[in-house]
């Protein structure tokens, strides 16, 4: 569950009416780490199932973000099911500050949003953020996601500073160590210092990350790469030359989520050997 403060044919569900239309050529869904072929067909049969249910409606009801998610991680989320939350027990374990909440169950994963919206955000800006948590279900790899979902945000000051509460159980840790000035003042400062400097610390690696992918391989938006990385992967970019790089994708033939990796990347390097032709 996380929150958000203040490849084939896609599944539409008849429910929806959008211009939202499927876009065959983007897989439906990112393969987990060390998850098989079969394992994820299977998740994604769970997903059509819950976008039938009748609590449930199309994320292509919002087709910003679904144009957001698509251009700028090349996968459709369009077997994410979103269910509006109603104030009350239907978005009992939601904060009062959170606009939207994804949630990953035995049933699959979807997305909760608010009736009432938060000040200052969009129905586009809380969506497309929970889809990148919702996509990432099967990975279990906290340490940049929030980085990359509040990258989905238009705003320069969300996508920096929005990652400072990484993990569910931040705010309330926050809310304890503010408990604590009584003690002394200093305690919640040296708290918010430490998670600047975290914060700094991950911006920095992930941005050198970034910059490693978009020089290996132009041709593809970086994050639709990162995206489908583990933490482990990400750091590995931050830190390697861009030999030392290529080696260790070619390395990475034999699994099944970097042969969908490397499909992207190819189909990138495609697109801009037939611009160079037609330039």
């Amino acid at each position: 569950m996380a929150g958000y403060f203040a490849t084939g044919a896609h599944h539409i569900s008849s429910k929806t009416r959008s211009s939202v239309r499927p876009d065959r050529a983007m897989p439906e869904g990112l393969i987990g780490p060390g998850e098989g072929e079969e394992d994820f067909v299977k998740r994604l049969d769970v997903q059509r199932k819950l976008c039938e249910e009748s609590a449930f409606h199309s994320v292509a009801r919002y087709p910003e973000a679904v144009r957001l998610i698509r251009k700028r991680f090349l996968v459709s989320p369009l077997l994410i099911p979103v269910r509006k939350l109603r104030s009350g027990v239907s978005s009992r374990r939601m904060l009062p500050w959170e606009g939207a909440i994804s949630w990953v169950t035995a049933r699959g994963a979807w997305v909760g949003l608010r009736t009432n919206l938060p000040r200052g955000y969009s129905e586009k800006e809380l969506i497309a953020h929970e889809i990148v948590h919702a996509l990432r279900a099967s990975f279990d790899q906290p340490y940049f996601e929030e980085i990359l979902a509040y990258g989905t945000s238009e705003s320069r000051v969300r996508r920096f500073l929005g990652p400072l509460f990484s993990s569910p159980k931040d705010p309330y840790l926050f809310l304890f160590i503010c408990s604590l000035a009584f003690l002394s003042v200093a305690i919640p400062s040296i708290f918010m210092l430490c998670k600047m400097g975290l914060l700094l610390y991950k911006q920095k690696m992930f941005a050198r990350a970034k910059k490693q992918v978009f020089a290996l391989f132009p041709g593809v938006p970086p994050e639709a790469l990162l995206i489908r990385m583990t933490d482990a992967e990400i750091k590995r970019f931050a830190r390697c030359d861009g030999i030392a790089l290529r080696e260790y994708v070619m390395s990475k033939g034999g699994s099944f989520r970097w042969r969908e990796l490397m499909k992207r990347i190819g189909e990138g390097e495609g697109c801009m050997d037939e611009k160079s032709k037609n330039g």
